[in-house]
C-alpha cells in the first residue's frame, strides 16, 4: 500500500534538493577559485616530470588564490587581478601552470583561455643567461621584481617594452633619438610587478620564456603538485604508475 504525499510535502522535499544542489555548486566554485583545479596536459614539454595525457592537480593555496578584479577584460579593458596571502612563495624549479602571455608577439596581454606548465628557471631579481639558439634573448637579461627602478636605454628598450606598456597601458616608442612613453620622455621606470623566467624540462621541445618572454605575476595561477591520474594520449589506456604521482 502506498501513500499519497501531499505538495505541501513535495515542495518541502524539493526545495531541500534544490538546496542541496545549490550548495554543492558553490562549493565546487569554492574549491576551483580559492584550492584546487585540475588541467589536461596535451604535449610532451615537460617530459619525463609530466607526460601527454596527464591529469594535474594545480594547488593555489601555496601562492595565494588569484582573484580577478572585475571584466572589463572581457570588454577590452585591462585585465587586473590581485591576490591572497598564500601560505608559500615561488620558489626556483617550482612546476607552474600560467596563462600563455603573448597572444600578440609584439605584445603582453594574457589569453585566459589558455593554459602552460612550465617550472620556473628564474626568479624576480635573479639574471639569466640564455645561448646557444635562435630565442628571442641572448646574453644575459635581468629580472625585474615590484619596486626595481631601472635606466631605460635603447637596450633595455627593447628587452623590457612589453613589460612596462602592459603595466601601463601607455604607448612606447622610440623616435628623435628620445624613448617616450605616450608623449613623456622616459629616463627611467620603476615596475609595479614581479617578473618569472619560466621553461620546459623537455628542453629542445618546449616553446617557454627562452622564445616567447617573461611572466608576469598576475598570470600565475598555482603550483602544480599532483598528476591524480593519466591516460595513453594515443590508446586511452590508464597508466597506473602515473596515478597519484608527486610532481617534483
Amino acid at each position: 500500500m502506498i501513500q499519497k504525499i501531499s505538495w505541501k510535502s513535495l515542495l518541502k522535499h524539493l526545495f531541500f534538493a534544490i538546496k542541496i544542489l545549490i550548495s554543492g555548486i558553490l562549493l565546487a566554485i569554492i574549491l576551483r577559485v580559492f584550492v584546487l583545479s585540475s588541467f589536461k596536459v596535451p604535449t610532451g614539454s615537460m617530459e619525463p616530470a609530466i607526460f601527454p595525457g596527464d591529469y594535474i592537480l594545480v594547488n593555489k593555496l601555496v601562492y595565494g588564490a588569484r582573484i580577478v578584479k572585475n571584466f572589463d577584460f572581457m570588454k577590452g579593458g585591462k585585465f587586473e587581478t590581485f591576490r591572497i596571502k598564500g601560505f608559500g612563495k615561488i620558489k626556483k624549479n617550482d612546476v607552474m601552470v600560467f596563462n600563455f602571455p603573448y597572444t600578440n608577439p609584439e605584445k603582453l596581454e594574457p589569453d585566459l583561455n589558455v593554459f602552460l606548465v612550465k617550472r620556473c628557471k628564474g626568479l624576480p631579481g635573479d639574471t639569466v643567461r640564455v645561448k646557444n639558439g635562435n630565442y628571442k634573448y641572448s646574453g644575459s637579461l635581468y629580472l625585474p621584481k615590484a619596486n626595481d627602478k631601472l635606466v631605460i636605454d635603447t637596450t633595455n628598450y627593447q628587452l623590457y617594452k612589453p613589460l612596462i606598456e602592459y603595466e601601463t597601458d601607455k604607448i612606447m616608442e622610440f623616435k628623435e633619438n628620445s624613448i617616450y612613453l605616450d608623449k613623456t620622455v622616459l629616463n627611467n621606470y620603476t615596475f609595479k610587478m614581479n617578473y618569472y623566467f619560466m621553461a620546459g624540462d623537455n628542453t629542445f621541445n618546449s616553446r617557454d620564456s627562452r622564445y616567447w618572454g617573461l611572466v608576469p605575476e598576475d598570470h600565475i595561477v598555482g603550483k602544480a603538485t599532483l598528476i591524480w591520474q593519466s591516460k595513453n594520449m594515443n590508446t586511452g589506456k590508464r597508466r597506473w604508475d602515473r596515478t597519484c604521482k608527486i610532481i617534483q
